[in-house]
């Protein structure tokens, strides 16, 4: 059974996955903050990335739909400097990655990148509430890319 200790350990993990691979385990970080947002074009985006027959096509729509909720999330985003107002933005962004190309040429993944959406979208309620969530963000990542590492390997999957 692997583990996940830290982030160099998970950005490892993500790196060794091919990019449908990478695009479910982005899809659950962001399910997993996805309460921070209302919504439901984001839900919808995720169901389509999430599912490993998805089409270019519909991957394609789904990616335009994550962009339309990130630039609809931008424009509210900062008003009053209000943290919470921030949060969707993030989510929506995280989607918005989830949903698009994998970034080549750069060192980053895919679902690191969606990762790194997701822990901005829990700072900054963090930052509104002065709650120390950053790390459960951070471990709950950790354990949902350990569940899909090892769910793929008991289904046959290497």
């Amino acid at each position: 059974m692997r583990t996940i200790e830290n982030d160099d350990d998970l950005r490892a993990a993500l790196t060794q996955m091919d990019v449908t691979d990478q695009r479910h385990v982005a899809a659950l970080f962001v399910e997993d903050v996805l309460e921070y947002t209302h919504d439901s074009r984001l839900r919808h985006a995720l169901s389509v990335v999430i599912r490993a027959d998805a089409s270019e096509a519909e991957l394609k729509a789904a990616h335009r739909t994550a962009r339309a909720a990130a630039l609809d999330a931008h424009a509210r985003c900062g008003a009053d400097s209000d943290w919470s107002d921030q949060s969707p933005y993030f989510v929506a962004r995280a989607a918005e990655a989830a949903t698009g190309k994998n970034a080549k040429g750069t060192s980053s993944t895919l679902a690191w990148l969606v990762a790194m959406q997701c822990r901005m979208a829990t700072c900054c309620l963090a930052s509104e509430t002065d709650q120390e969530s950053e790390e459960n963000t951070c471990s709950a990542q950790r354990r949902i890319a350990a569940e899909f590492i090892n769910s793929r390997k008991d289904n046959g999957h290497e």
